[in-house]
């Protein structure tokens, strides 16, 4: 790697050639990339790609996991050189946990680079208010855009506000989050308190404490999916705090599960 003055006979060791060519590579990889933007991405785990969804992806597309593009039997060197996978429009039983965002928008049959893991920019597609409270999200059937959801394997750190296609800042992780209880705030909207010869009938909206939307409205929570029981008879106290999950419904999609609400027997002392 010695430097060379102009007129000096030029001989370049196999290599020195070898390592320019490398730098080379590198440096096509990483246009456009300042040197802010490669430090702050500096945890982000990225992948070579190739467009193989019959479609022009635009940067930030989430796009599905599918072979690498040269297999240990085609040439164990080259496989064993770096990965390189071919992706699809996301299939939502298939690419559940394997799919990646695109750093660069890719053109049919042309390879680039996606995100694998870590934080990064990613498209998102909010359907209606609901899904606003939504902090995580996973793929859509054939759509290039994540959806959010109660659970996934992404969570979303940040978004644009409203609905519609929408750009965030994801956490890619590759597990799907488990349906952890959360906290929820309730409001009683109809029913009875119950007595001595019935049980209570409370009904409650269910609200999100953190952004103050309403999760659901009008819930039974002794109904089905909802985990809650009451006595068979006795004055309860409404409920206005209770723990909730979501859980996986056959239509693919989630249902809010009301697990526990403080709702209490009224009671008094016996008389003396």
């Amino acid at each position: 790697m010695k430097k060379v003055q102009t007129g000096d006979p030029l001989a370049i060791p196999a290599r020195t050639y070898n390592a320019f060519i490398d730098a080379a590579v590198r440096s096509s990889f990483d246009s456009g990339v300042t040197r802010s933007q490669a430090v702050a991405g500096a945890k982000t785990a990225t992948i070579l790609v190739r467009n193989d969804s019959g479609y022009a992806m635009p940067r930030y597309a989430v796009v599905g996991l599918e072979g690498p593009l040269i297999t240990p039997d085609d040439n164990l060197a080259e496989f064993g050189r770096q990965a390189a996978m071919s992706v699809v429009l996301p299939d939502e039983q298939s690419h559940r946990v394997r799919f990646v965002v695109l750093a660069e928008p890719l053109a049919q049959g042309s390879i680039g680079r996606a995100y694998l893991s870590g934080v990064c920019q990613a498209n998102l597609m909010v359907i209606d208010p609901v899904a606003e409270t939504y902090r995580y999200a996973g793929i859509a059937q054939g759509v290039f855009a994540l959806l959010p959801q109660p659970v996934g394997s992404a969570t979303i750190i940040w978004k644009q506000p409203g609905t519609g296609f929408k750009k965030a800042l994801v956490h890619l992780t590759g597990q799907q989050q488990p349906a952890c209880p959360m906290p929820v705030e309730l409001t009683q909207v109809g029913g009875t308190q119950g007595d001595e010869t019935g049980p209570a009938t409370w009904t409650y909206d269910v609200i999100d404490p953190v952004t103050g939307a309403t999760l659901a409205s009008a819930v039974d929570p002794m109904s089905s999916p909802h985990r809650w029981r009451r006595p068979a008879l006795g004055q309860v106290i409404a409920a206005d705090f209770g723990y909730a999950h979501y859980a996986p419904n056959l239509a693919y999609g989630y249902d809010l599960v009301l697990g526990w609400i403080n709702e209490t027997l009224d009671t008094q002392a016996c008389g003396s």
